[in-house]
Parts: structure tokens; C-alpha cells; sequence
């Protein structure tokens, strides 16, 4: 299984210089408009029918598509199956492509990529549906207010529990842990004029900014946490 994490855009230029600010760079591919940050793939699709979500490459797209229909209603595109869910547009699609290797020399200025995360009202729905996809728990739980699934190539989609984050939540939004670096990353992207879309102290009694929330010209989250 391969993954890329695409983002529409209505001004391209204006989605290149926002992530090539923060550090990501584009590949050599045949795939257009591809970058990474080492970590993970991200396209920039300026096609007006492009939407915020995932493109999936399978080896074997009729097994997993009856597995699917169980649980999503699933609309045949001519070179793919989509369906939706959380807000978040899911391709999938045999898997005739070659993506260049990932190589992580340095992170992006948004530090450690943990994946996708999504808010949800239903956990065990969420939890199904992903789970025919080949995620499997990794931490929290569906009785919980929160989980994390992992697929068998690390790629990690982790929800929360609608009314659980005190905070803006965009669904989907790509999630970066730093720990005790985020403060510095904050700062450094500050410097760099990236406007950040929530400031948030709320976790702290000291009123610090230790957490921010980015917002992509094509309307993808970017989640940046300390922990």
C-alpha cells in the first residue's frame, strides 16, 4: 500500500511557496506537483475537482472494495473508488505508480509527521471502516476519547472524540509531535512571516503559545503539538 496525502489548491504558486517555506521539497516524479518533508508524500492538485483527503494504492483493489462496501458507500471513478468520510476524500486505486524513496535528512520546520487526524461522532464506525482499509489499533480506543490506527507501513489516522479538543479542528489535518522543540519550531516559522490559524495556551497555566494550528491555502489542517 502506498499513500499520498493530497491538498487542492486555488492558486498553486500560493500552495508551493507555503510548503517549500516550511521546509518541504518537491520530488522528481511523474506524479505532478509532488513533495515530501522525508516523512511522507503530499501533492498539490490545482484541478477544480480535487478535494482535501487521501490517495491509496492497493495491489488488490477488488478485494479490498468488497471490504469496504460493508462499511462506506463506495462511487467508481474511472481510474479509481472514492468514498468519504470525516470530510476527507479517499481515492483508491491500483497500485501502478513509482514514488521516489523517502529519505528524512532534516524535518520540516513542522517537526515529527504522526500522521492524519480526524474528529469523528462515531469511534466504532470510524474504527470499522478503517480497519477493512488494514489499519490496526496502535493506542486509545474505541471507549475512549481518542485512537490511533497504523497500517503494516506506519502510515497512522488517529481520532478524536467530537467535544474532546479545545481548539480549531480541521478535518483532516496533518499532525506533527515535537515535544519540547515545538516552542523553538513556533518561533522559527513566526520569523518566517507563516501566519498560524490558532495560537493556543489553553494547555498550560502560564498563558504560553506551546501549540499551533496551520491552515493550508487548499484548506488542510496542519496540527503542530508538543507532545
Amino acid at each position: 500500500m502506498k499513500i499520498i496525502i493530497q491538498t487542492p489548491t486555488g492558486d498553486l504558486q500560493k500552495s508551493i511557496d507555503f510548503y517549500t517555506a516550511l521546509g518541504f521539497t518537491k520530488c522528481e516524479s511523474s506524479i505532478d506537483n509532488l513533495f515530501s518533508d522525508g516523512q511522507f508524500y503530499l501533492q498539490i492538485n490545482p484541478d477544480k475537482f480535487a478535494r482535501v483527503g487521501l490517495k491509496i494504492f492497493v495491489d488488490d483493489l477488488a478485494n479490498l472494495t468488497e471490504n469496504l462496501q460493508k462499511h462506506t458507500k463506495i462511487v467508481n471513478f474511472e481510474s479509481c473508488k472514492v468514498f468519504r468520510t470525516h470530510n476527507t476524500t479517499i481515492q483508491i486505486s491500483e497500485d501502478k505508480i513509482d514514488l521516489p524513496e523517502l529519505k528524512l535528512t532534516k524535518t520540516s520546520l513542522l517537526g515529527n509527521f504522526a500522521g492524519l487526524s480526524l474528529e469523528t461522532l462515531d469511534m466504532f464506525s470510524a474504527f470499522n471502516l478503517w480497519d477493512s482499509l488494514g489499519f490496526k489499533l496502535k493506542m486509545g480506543g474505541m471507549d475512549k476519547s481518542w485512537m490511533t490506527l497504523e497500517n503494516d507501513f506506519g502510515f497512522c489516522i488517529s481520532f478524536m472524540q467530537i467535544q474532546t479538543c479545545p481548539h480549531l479542528f480541521f478535518n483532516p489535518s496533518l499532525t506533527f509531535f515535537n515535544g519540547k522543540s515545538n516552542f523553538d519550531r513556533i518561533q522559527t516559522i513566526r520569523e518566517k512571516n507563516i501566519s498560524f490559524a490558532e495560537e493556543i495556551t489553553h494547555f498550560n497555566d502560564k498563558n504560553i503559545v506551546d501549540n499551533v494550528i496551520l491552515k493550508d491555502p487548499g484548506g488542510l489542517g496542519v496540527f503542530m503539538f508538543n507532545d
